[in-house]
């Protein structure tokens, strides 16, 4: 995902391209919400859980360019 990010922050602006890395690194997650996890309402709850990981992603790609690095 580092490299994906790199090509695509060279064409796009910062939010473009952390919105959709953040699309993308949700949708890889798909199956962990869908057949790994039990959820009594599995069609909202995934939904939230794939909100949280969009979010999450923003957070992250917003750490990597103005700190260089996510890792602390």
């Amino acid at each position: 995902m580092v490299m994906f990010h790199y090509y695509l922050r060279k064409q796009y602006g910062l939010w473009s391209t952390a919105c959709v890395t953040a699309v993308i690194w949700s949708i890889w997650h798909l199956p962990i919400a869908l057949f790994y996890k039990s959820y009594a309402t599995p069609g909202i709850t995934s939904f939230v859980y794939l909100l949280l990981l969009c979010m999450l992603s923003i957070l992250l790609t917003l750490i990597r360019e103005y700190g260089k690095s996510i890792a602390l």
